[in-house]
């Protein structure tokens, strides 16, 4: 059986990021194994860590003796993670709010200089996932959602990508925040050729506790034309009420 292996980097690890990447470590693989097996199993976690390095192997042992859910558990972690770092608009499969939110907190251990942490990797099976903050952008584009409703967002398009599926973002004119837009490839060519450009966005738009809006799951969008002021939030509207 193979372990889930957590791999931490630097020149100078302190006492305090070892301890935060291993407690998040922990959080992480906890969180899964409780969501691969089913009710009347269970998986136990052995943990050992190589001499003279900052590695630490997490090897599960199911209550049952099955291995299907041992081998699910080490391949949905690494999946997991890897999905979170391509950008992925849902879930990862057996991943939940705890454990999305400690691979948030394993990247947050990097330090963008590298002076302590330079890099954190989970592997497994010979696959590794870097946890960088990439995995930070998702989780946060995929938590924290209060509401959604049908509306429209004004910005300038300065982001597209294709990692975990095609979207874009704008930064919104209202409040310069940076919103996530998923759109369909059939978009392709209209969103490539509004790039930083001012643009109106119309779809479901999902908001955070704090009624800001994250992302939207882009229906229809109008391109300004380069001479046009700013809209107003009625003109906006207005976009896409025409008859």
């Amino acid at each position: 059986m193979s372990d889930v292996i957590l791999k931490i980097e630097g020149r100078k690890i302190t006492a305090e990021k070892f301890r935060k990447a291993v407690e998040s470590f922990f959080d992480l693989i906890a969180s899964v194994g409780r969501n691969v097996t089913q009710e009347d199993d269970s998986l136990t976690w052995i943990i050992s860590v190589e001499p003279g390095s900052a590695k630490i192997h997490a090897r599960p042992e199911a209550k049952s003796g099955n291995p299907y859910f041992e081998s699910r558990a080490t391949t949905a972690i690494v999946d997991g993670v890897r999905s979170l770092e391509s950008g992925t608009s849902r879930f990862p499969a057996s991943f939940g709010d705890k454990a999305i939110a400690a691979v948030r907190e394993l990247a947050l251990i990097r330090d963008p200089q590298g002076e302590f942490v330079s890099s954190i990797t989970v592997s497994a099976n010979g696959t590794n996932a870097l946890v960088t903050n990439h995995a930070v952008e998702t989780v946060q584009d995929l938590i924290g959602v209060e509401r959604t409703e049908i509306g429209s967002i004004a910005g300038q398009l300065l982001s597209i990508t294709d990692r975990g599926g095609f979207y874009f973002a704008i930064w919104d004119s209202l409040t310069d925040d940076r919103v996530r837009c998923d759109v369909s490839e059939e978009m392709l060519e209209t969103v490539m050729s509004a790039f930083r450009k001012r643009v109106a966005v119309y779809g479901k738009i999902h908001y955070d506790r704090k009624e800001r809006p994250k992302r939207i799951t882009v229906e229809e969008i109008h391109v300004f034309k380069p001479e046009h002021e700013l809209p107003s939030v009625d003109s906006v509207v207005g976009l896409f009420c025409e008859e």
